[in-house]
């Protein structure tokens, strides 16, 4: 079985024990991530994009308009 876990970022190492568990199953896993986790949790496919707004600058804006 192939599994694709999308997600804005691994805030808590879910997607890591997911995908291992997945693995160790004989299952193909692969996530991918908008944003890199501030707590260096293992990076599946990150594309990097701008406008992580979990960054305390952007949060601020964030929470300004909602």
């Amino acid at each position: 079985m192939k599994i694709l876990y999308i997600s804005p970022e691994n805030t808590v190492g879910t997607l890591t024990l997911w995908k291992k568990e997945h693995e160790a199953r004989g299952n193909e896993c692969r996530t991918v991530t908008f944003f890199a986790s501030p707590k260096n949790f293992e990076e599946d496919i990150c594309l990097e994009l701008p406008f992580n707004f979990t960054m305390p600058g952007l949060a601020k804006l964030r929470n300004i308009f909602y």
